[in-house]
């Protein structure tokens, strides 16, 4: 017995539900998609030390080693570095830029101490 048009798709819904659906018609390539995503944030200068750190985390999941992620962050640095756009070239260029020196922990603490002592020596001669 035939129900006409809603059975037959009925059928194609249950024969596309059985199988994987593909959207592509070739999978998607990891590496050339991550790679644009770096190209980008290098050309456009976001590149940041803590947005690259969340770089990697996501190629972690994504099956990508460090190791790529930077090779694939020094390939797209040098094709910025091979442009004909300052602007893209100047931001490349802030990739080789060392780290700003930070403050020492115990450095912190005798600067907060010294202050305390200051702070405690003026409220104790205002208070006498």
């Amino acid at each position: 017995m035939s129900y006409g048009p809603m059975e037959d798709h009925r059928a194609q819904a249950a024969s596309a539900r059985s199988g994987p659906v593909r959207v592509f018609d070739s999978p998607l390539d990891t590496h050339a998609v991550f790679r644009a995503l770096i190209s980008d944030e290098v050309r456009t200068g976001q590149m940041t030390r803590s947005r690259r750190r969340r770089i990697v985390q996501y190629a972690s999941h994504l099956g990508l080693s460090a190791v790529q992620v930077g090779q694939m962050i020094a390939e797209c640095r040098e094709d910025s570095l091979q442009s004909d756009d300052p602007v893209e070239r100047q931001h490349a260029l802030k990739l080789t830029e060392p780290a700003p020196e930070r403050v020492s922990a115990p450095v912190k603490i005798a600067l907060v101490i010294a202050v305390a002592l200051i702070v405690d020596v003026i409220v104790v001669k205002w208070l006498w």
